[in-house]
């Protein structure tokens, strides 16, 4: 087979053979061996894939298949969509189990989509016996494939709608009861009723099913009518809502009281005193289900474990005075009061149903001893324990098991804490997970921690370890280092530190013990806490813990001494949360301490900073100190953001004084007006984002969410809460987003972002960073679009917004887009206009689709050359002098050297070059790098540093170690200076002379020094944007 060159490099060949290798009778075992071939042969790298592809496309299933099993073995990850194309061509149902069969085997559980959009339309319209009923053909794909019906069900209630047979999926819903939680439910629901009209099959179907927890059928209607106001596009609400009014009317399903004012504000103008009329009777409670509606099967009319207290008594009430039976009522409220603490209503519910010889569960009896747990009443709470130890086996669920023992921890009963936990039964699958179970296990060992026994912590910690009871994390191991400083044993602490750390890789209590040893200037212990924080967390971030720790004990000098080091970046996310705390916590000394000792360090936000002080101040009400901030930043010659000067703007106007600038006009978007100081929102968006609006209920439930991974809940809790005019705070919200990417739901993740910065607030950034991320990765170039008109420019530098989009351009093969778009567009405006709009094109995205799609070079040529003077000028003949570098054509980027790039007051970039050196063992290629960039001037010496290590690390790697030193001396006094040079560089040549019997003639650089350099692959030399 010809092999094809590209600038004198192996190009991949060979597509055109692979495909007629798939399209002929070629086994797979044979295509697969080829292609093997290929790769080693480094004439196509990726020909399994390709012939994966072509397999797919050519609807040669089995061979396809087979290519699958072969890249799940070489590690290649196995998506979703990659069975789609086989689904949607299926003529059999042999051919739609043959299919899951593969996913099962590949340990890949089809997800709702894949079932609602593939897997059932094909089973449903492949021609089958009469007897082949919906229920079952699902009933059967359940039990082949072992997907829960709670998966299947609501699945095939979505395709039934999203065909339009909304009467279908009428007498569906009637037989399984589908719940609401399932947001696709409703959207496909509204989306059914829209093009239909059929009011009857819209308010049956919702009638007989619900939302868990809730009054079903009451609330699902209020929240799909919420959601049909929202969808509907029709000018006039009335008469789309009039025939589901009418025929919840005629069939006595109810509205939720929280959607009656939400719909009156919509409709608005619309709102007849007839339609006004009917809605409050709907809400009034006082409708009776028309049954008969729903007769196949009967609905149970008494639900007991989907209503309320006050429903559950008053039901009780006139079930007694009609003489019928109430041992259910009575069970369900002992166990409903139990579960709200209600603990008078629950002893004496208790007592009554003791006085009719009721029979008590086991479940019950765990109940009641985790209410009087949780109330501090050990007598009782071990008097229902023991109930529960008569019993033959019970295994208790590790929340009450751990509040029961805490109880008999707070209670000096140690001992029966430590046998409790030892003996009692629980499920030894369950994970330990949720905020709430490890904060018990962290009380049950700081009781003991507190008291200075470290034994006792040490044999609590083992058992909670063994029996399953908790993970090992940086909170849980806290108190095995706190019990020693309670009793002043630093040695033992510091021991038991460095056991955490080399054991489990933690950092427990560090900024307690970098305090005690600051306060008493032990400087060898403070010095050995650092090298293992530096082990665990890194150079930079432990420097900043410890500068944080410094202005704990008031040591602003060592602080400050710290961040002057040369080349130390920072770590904005780090400082950020700092300022969050002092603000939190107010420790204003701190926080002006700490904004003033950071001045001058590269990258750092000052905005941000100045922004937490700036709240701090107003919180104090002190209006001089709140303007300061303003003047402040102008000294600094930091542009203020808007968000900050309307904060500032609103603050002075609310307490009478003239505000001294220009009050930025407050930005609207296309659906809403962005709510801010200057522009007060009304009462409902107001509050949308205030933690004041929403109750610790509504937010403890969200985290039970959470916790369990039940992110559809989640989401219907945070909608749910929106139509009423409230939301999660900022951190609650976040923690949704970070779960739903997680889930890879991103678009759910999307929208509650895109709603986040619509109303002037933005998900905390590390999650802002995963979710830009994962989405980048996915290749949603259309999300990445819309979050680049919703960022501003900080955050687009937070989260790296240009290489993501180059990633996503990327992963759909779509690089000359991506040059088409943000490379080439750039040079449509003049600098100054480029300068002004942040229109600089981005090097290092710029970089990777050079070097991905060779065929552009022409192009960037052009482009460089009709602009050579101008900074995306010189930053495109960077790029290509990278990219000739990378591809060994010395002479090509010699000459851009000496013609464009020499004399240029830009900084150079050069990461890419030395990332391929080092990873490729380059020599040739780190040699060429020095040869053109040491003797220049204009290259700072941060910047010779990492050119020199790169190419002494490189012949450290191939054996030259000895040449590497010698390399080094040429270089020194030089080019650079010893301590410009990699620590870890350093370490590395001195080993490997070592181990050749050769001396290292140089004294390594103190690690102290090393520190205040920072990671030099970090200096402006290397990198620039926010790209790099």
């Amino acid at each position: 087979m010809p092999r094809a060159m590209k600038l004198d490099k192996v190009a991949p060949s060979g597509n055109f053979f692979i495909r007629q290798l798939v399209a002929s009778n070629t086994p797979s075992s044979k295509v697969l061996k080829i292609c093997h071939q290929m790769i080693t042969q480094d004439i196509h790298k990726h020909a399994v894939l390709r012939a994966c592809e072509f397999a797919l496309d050519l609807k040669q299933f089995e061979k396809a298949f087979d290519f699958f099993e072969a890249l799940k073995e070489s590690g290649f990850p196995i998506r979703q969509h990659y069975f789609w194309p086989f689904f949607a061509s299926s003529r059999s149902e042999k051919d739609v189990y043959d299919g899951l069969k593969c996913m099962t085997y590949m340990e890949i559980s089809p997800t709702v989509e894949t079932l609602r959009d593939y897997i059932i339309p094909a089973l449903l319209g492949i021609q089958t016996t009469a007897s082949s009923s919906i229920d079952f053909i699902l009933e059967k794909l359940s039990n082949y494939s072992r997907i829960p019906s709670s998966t299947i069900v609501p699945a095939a209630l979505q395709y039934i709608l999203q065909t339009g047979k909304l009467e279908v999926a009428a007498a569906y819903a009637l037989k399984y009861r589908i719940k609401f939680n399932h947001i696709g439910i409703r959207r496909a629901l509204v989306d059914a009723y829209l093009k239909s009209g059929d009011a009857k099959a819209f308010v049956q179907i919702v009638g007989s099913t619900g939302i868990e927890g809730d009054d079903s059928p009451r609330e699902a209607m209020g929240m799909l009518l919420t959601d049909l106001l929202e969808n509907s596009r029709d000018s006039k609400k009335v008469p789309l809502l009039m025939p589901i009014l009418n025929e919840c009317l005629k069939n006595g399903v109810g509205l939720s009281n929280s959607s009656l004012e939400w719909i009156q504000n919509k409709l608005g103008e619309e709102l007849t005193p007839d339609v006004s009329n009917i809605i409050i009777q709907l809400t009034s409670g006082d409708l009776s289900l028309n049954t008969s509606l729903y007769s196949s099967p009967p609905r149970s009319l008494v639900a007991f474990d989907e209503k309320s207290i006050p429903e559950l008594e008053e039901l009780l009430k006139v079930s007694t005075d009609l003489g019928k039976s109430t041992k259910g009522i009575k069970k369900a409220l002992l166990i409903d009061y139990c579960r709200e603490r209600q603990l008078e209503k629950a002893e004496a519910m208790y007592e009554e149903l003791k006085s009719e010889n009721f029979v008590f569960t086991s479940g019950i009896y765990a109940l009641l001893m985790d209410l009087y747990s949780r109330e501090n009443n050990l007598e009782k709470s071990r008097e229902f324990y023991q109930n529960l130890g008569s019993r033959d086996f019970f295994i208790l669920d590790d929340l009450k098991l751990l509040r029961y023992a805490l109880l008999l921890m707070n209670n000096d009963q140690v001992d029966e804490c430590i046998k409790l936990l030892k003996s009692q039964a629980r499920d030894e699958k369950r994970i330990p997970q949720g905020a709430h179970q490890l904060s018990l296990v962290w009380n049950i060992l700081n009781v003991v921690a507190e008291k200075g026994d470290v034994d006792k912590v040490k044999e609590l910690f083992t058992i909670l370890k063994e029996r399953g009871l908790t993970n090992v994390n940086n909170v849980v191991l806290g108190p095995l280092v706190k019990s020693y400083l309670v009793k002043d044993d630093l040695d033992g602490a510091l021991k038991e530190f460095e056991f955490c750390v080399n054991e489990y890789g933690v950092t427990p209590w560090k900024s307690e013990l970098f305090c005690r040893f600051i306060k008493s200037d032990d400087a060898d212990r403070l010095q050995k806490v650092m090298d293992l924080s530096t082990k665990q967390h890194g150079e930079v971030n432990s420097l900043y813990d410890l500068v944080f720790a410094f202005l704990e004990c008031g040591k602003i000098r060592q602080a400050k001494k710290i961040l002057e080091t040369p080349g130390l970046r920072a770590r904005n996310e780090k400082l950020e949360y700092t300022c969050q705390h002092y603000l939190e916590d107010g420790k204003i000394a701190e926080l002006e301490k700490l904004i003033e000792i950071t001045n001058g360090i590269f990258n750092v936000d000052r905005n941000s900073m100045y922004f937490f002080l700036l709240k701090a101040y107003c919180k104090q009400g002190d209006a001089n100190k709140a303007l300061s901030v303003w003047t402040s930043l102008q000294e600094e010659n930091v542009q203020p953001s808007e968000e900050l000067l309307l904060y500032l703007a609103k603050f002075l106007r609310e307490n009478d004084l003239e505000v001294p600038f220009v009050v930025p006009e407050v930005k609207a978007t296309a659906t809403k007006t962005k709510p801010t100081e200057t522009n007060p929102p009304t009462s409902e968006k107001k509050n949308r984002f205030s933690t004041q609006s929403l109750g610790y209920t509504d937010s403890s439930q969200l985290h039970k969410y959470l916790e369990n991974n039940d992110l559809d809940k989640a989401l219907e809790l945070q909608q749910r809460l929106e139509s009423l005019g409230k939301s999660f705070n900022v951190t609650d919200l976040s923690q949704l987003i970070l779960k739903m990417t997680k889930a890879e739901r991103l678009g759910e993740a999307m929208r509650l972002t895109e709603q986040m910065l619509q109303n002037g607030l933005h998900p905390t950034p590390s999650v802002l960073k995963t979710f830009v991320s994962k989405v980048a990765f996915s290749g949603e170039i259309e999300t990445l679009v819309r979050l680049d008109s919703l960022l501003t420019t900080d955050l687009k530098r937070l989260v790296m917004l240009n290489s993501r989009l180059c990633t996503a351009y990327s992963k759909m093969g779509k690089g000359k887009d991506y040059f088409e778009n943000y490379i080439k567009s750039r040079f449509t405006t003049n600098e100054k206009e480029a300068l002004s709009a942040n229109e600089l094109i981005p090097v290092s995205a710029a970089s990777y689709i050079l070097r991905h799609n060779s065929e552009l070079l022409p192009e960037f040529e052009e482009l460089a050359a009709s602009a050579s003077d101008s900074k995306n000028g010189q930053s495109l003949y960077n790029v290509m002098w990278m990219y000739h570098l990378i591809n060994k054509d010395f002479s090509k980027a010699r000459e851009i050297m000496e013609s464009h790039l020499k004399t240029s007051e830009e900084m150079l970039k050069f990461n890419s070059v030395v990332v391929e050196a080092k990873l490729n063992k380059d020599e040739e290629l780190a040699k060429e790098l020095g040869n053109q960039l040491l003797p220049l001037t204009t290259v700072f010496p941060a910047g010779k540093g990492i050119i020199v290590s790169s190419i002494i690390e490189v012949l450290c790697e191939t054996g030259k170690a000895t040449e590497g030193l010698e390399f080094l001396n040429s270089q020194l006094n030089k080019t650079v200076q010893l301590t410009d040079i990699y620590f870890s560089t350093l370490r590395i040549l001195k080993t490997k002379l070592e181990e050749s019997n050769v001396s290292f003639p140089h004294m390594l650089p103190a690690k102290t020094r090393d520190y205040r350099k920072g990671k030099k692959n970090e200096s402006s030399s290397s990198s620039g944007s926010d790209s790099d």
